[in-house]
């Protein structure tokens, strides 16, 4: 999702030119240079007339993004491999709805799930499920010690 969000080019017809003030077309290429420690994907759950996109995202529990960097970048951050730490999932529409969340407690690494009071130990076999819903997901760099 996030390739595809990255491999969209923008035209802009009557572009002016910040340094000569001139009209032009340009194109809009996007790509990362660099990422932080803690990177947080917010996905967009629904569109501009309020319906719900139910589009899955692939929830992995490891992932690296060296592919959607700019050529370019010679930044460090390009080999990082990201660890996924937590997701949360909106159930319902726009005019309501309910929130649950799945989190790695950083002291023991297990999984628990999060539903109002409830808490529960959590198999990450069962991230598949929440591919519809998940609307933000964190991830955290590797140690470097394991890149």
């Amino acid at each position: 999702m996030l390739k595809y969000e990255l491999s969209h080019i923008e035209t802009i017809e009557d572009y002016q030119c910040d340094a000569c003030k001139s009209r032009t077309i340009v194109d809009i290429h996007r790509a990362i240079w660099k990422l932080p420690h803690t990177l947080i994907v917010v996905v967009r759950r629904f569109n501009e007339f309020g319906k719900k996109e139910l589009a899955p995202m692939k929830i992995s529990t490891e992932m690296k993004l060296s592919h959607i960097f700019a050529d370019e970048s010679l930044e460090p951050s390009k080999k990082y491999t990201y660890n996924l730490i937590s997701i949360v999932n909106h159930h319902g529409n726009h005019h309501g709805g309910h929130y649950t969340a799945a989190a790695v407690n950083p002291i023991n690494a297990d999984w628990y799930f999060y539903d109002d009071e409830n808490v529960r130990k959590f198999d990450v076999k069962y991230l598949p499920e929440f591919e519809k819903s998940v609307y933000i997901a964190l991830f955290e760099k590797k140690s470097p010690k394991t890149d």
